[in-house]
Parts: structure tokens; sequence; C-alpha cells
């Protein structure tokens, strides 16, 4: 699990030494567009914008991967339980 968990590049949320292994991601704010409406002030507003697409597809991503690994988690620990290991 370790491995599948690195390889999708989320094993910096992951503490098999912690009762909840799984740590909480952040999500990334969206920037406020200030109320003064110049056109200096509209190319940093879409600059900020940018990057928070960016930062929010990648905590997207994760969050899916974490999920994916929380199942995996799930579906070993059940079948670990059914053989009586």
């Amino acid at each position: 699990m370790q491995e599948y968990a690195k390889d999708k590049k989320v094993s910096d949320f992951i503490n098999l030494n912690k009762l909840n292994i799984f740590s909480e991601l952040e999500e990334p704010l969206e920037p406020e567009c200030s109320e003064e409406a110049t056109a200096e002030v509209k190319i940093v507003y879409d600059i900020k914008i940018t990057v928070w697409k960016i930062k929010y597809m990648k905590y997207e991503k994760l969050n899916k991967d974490l999920e994916n690994i929380n199942e995996l988690f799930k579906f070993t620990l059940l079948s670990l339980k059914l053989l009586n290991l």
C-alpha cells in the first residue's frame, strides 16, 4: 500500500503510526476580486485565479487518490479479517 501511495504521490498524507492514518488535505481558497476595477487589478486577479485553478485541480486529484487508497485499505483490512489473519 505504501508503494501505491508513493506512486500516486499521496504518501505524505498517510501515517501508518497514527490511529487516523489519513491527514486532511486543505482545499485552496479562491482569491477574492478587489472592488477596484483597474486593468492592472484585473490582470493580477486573473493570474491569481489561474494559479488557484491549478492548485484546485491538484487538490482534487490528490483527494481522489486518497479516497482510492482509503478504499484499498478498507478492502485489505476486510480481507484480512475474513481470512482470520
